[in-house]
């Protein structure tokens, strides 16, 4: 018995000694690698997001000191664009209080090399996920929800554009970010002072110019007009087709503005957006553009009048055609589905044969496919068929709202502002 309790105890001992040994060991290995590890972390400032975001104040929108005052921040920023805002401790701080874990970054290429350096800030302040959208962007109306959830995202940020989408209506939350430029506001309002009268109606004291651009210079162009107005001569003013920010134009969608505008003064690096301005507002004497890279001030050309011509007789050789193919843009939010039902209802109505033909990208090819099609409409983008009908098919290519006219629904309006450009405008049509 004595011989067996003996062993019994030599054999526990070396069970503890052995338990022991191994706690100190793992000790040991927690203090030399952990420890140096979470130090390491703090040093660069990998902070962890909080679990519940503290509200400062009351006030939700209030960005906090550790998001606010990240000693990264600075760092990221230096190293994007000079000028841009990408408003990175406003989307960190979103993120927080709407606890995503998944997020899309989407924006247009000539952004998307800022991609990763976003992506690689959130992820190291937040601990976030970031999923890069690399489809291609053109608008707003490219927001691309749909894909996101698809790939598991929580939460969507889109660059570069308004808020043309509501956010109300997207499938997950969604942050835009406009990107706007700090560009050089003296420069702008010195450009316009040395214009002379003999030149240009700007010069003159007595016009009425209206202040448009893209929505990257909105806040240079509402500031122009703030110091020009108080330097007395012409009035400057700034327009609005709601929903869209004072100042904004989109490439289908300008304001109408009034009857006695001598002058547009629009502020971008291209004339896209300026086109669609032109088109809208055929009785305006003048266009100007400045370019804000370049500083420089060009007058503007654009044969809109023959332009808007070519588009009716589309409309009359579409009046009496009995096959229409109905194109639905899926690219993100491109294509309305509002407006889609709207046009298969009235072809419905008006006895019409039609395909429906959901596409993200429209190409010529394709519609070659189909050659029993007499018409097309496309739900997409309207300028597809004002610049480039003619490259996309020989039979005609209807914006909704020639669709309209050609279906006997609306009446052509031949005016110098009859030729609406408001397809996101909340006073447009039954096509908009």
């Amino acid at each position: 018995v004595t011989s067996m309790m003996t062993s019994f105890v030599l054999r526990a001992t070396r069970i503890v000694a052995v338990l022991f040994s191994l706690i100190l060991s793992f000790v040991c290995i927690r203090t030399s690698f952990v420890q140096p590890i979470g130090s390491t972390m703090e040093t660069t400032a990998a902070q962890p997001m909080p679990s519940r975001p503290k509200i400062h104040g009351g006030n939700p929108h209030r960005i906090p000191d550790w998001i606010a005052n990240h000693p990264s921040l600075r760092e990221i920023q230096d190293r994007l664009p000079k000028g841009y805002e990408f408003e990175l401790a406003k989307t960190a701080w979103t993120l927080v209080r709407r606890k995503a874990r998944r997020v899309a970054l989407q924006m247009p290429e000539g952004l998307l090399k800022c991609a990763p350096l976003i992506s690689e800030w959130l992820g190291t302040v937040l601990n976030t996920t970031c999923v890069i959208m690399s489809d291609v962007v053109y608008g707003a109306c490219c927001i691309d929800d749909h894909r996101a959830v698809a790939l598991g995202c929580d939460f969507l940020v889109h660059y570069g554009h308004s808020c043309l989408v509501p956010v109300d209506t997207c499938l997950i939350p969604v942050l835009y970010v406009f990107v706007t430029l700090n560009f050089d506001v003296g420069a702008l309002v010195a450009a316009v002072r040395n214009m002379n009268s003999s030149t240009s109606v700007v010069a003159s004291p007595s016009s009425r110019v209206v202040m448009m651009g893209t929505i990257q210079f909105v806040p240079g162009i509402q500031a122009a007009a703030r110091v020009l107005n108080s330097q007395g001569g012409s009035k400057f003013e700034v327009d609005r087709a709601s929903p869209l920010s004072p100042g904004e134009v989109l490439g289908c969608t300008s304001p109408k503005v009034a009857p006695d505008i001598d002058a547009v003064l629009f502020v971008a690096d291209g004339t896209f957006h300026l086109e669609s301005m032109m088109l809208q507002n055929r009785h305006v004497r003048e266009f100007w553009r400045y370019d804000p890279y370049m500083k420089t001030m060009t007058r503007a050309t654009y044969n809109a009048r023959d332009i808007v011509a070519g588009r009716f007789r589309a409309v009359q050789a579409a009046r009496k055609a009995k096959t229409f193919g109905l194109v639905h843009g899926t690219l993100g939010r491109q294509g309305n589905p509002a407006i889609v039902e709207r046009l298969k209802d009235l072809l419905r109505q008006r006895g019409k044969e039609f395909i429906l033909l959901p596409v993200p990208e429209l190409t010529p090819q394709l519609l070659e496919v189909f050659s029993e099609v007499d018409v097309w409409i496309q739900v997409a983008c309207p300028r597809l068929s004002i610049d480039w009908a003619d490259e996309y098919s020989k039979k005609p290519l209807l914006t909704p709202y020639e669709a309209f006219v050609a279906l006997g629904v609306a009446e052509w309006d031949d005016s110098p502002t009859g030729y609406p450009m408001d397809f996101y405008s909340k006073g447009g049509g039954a096509w908009s």
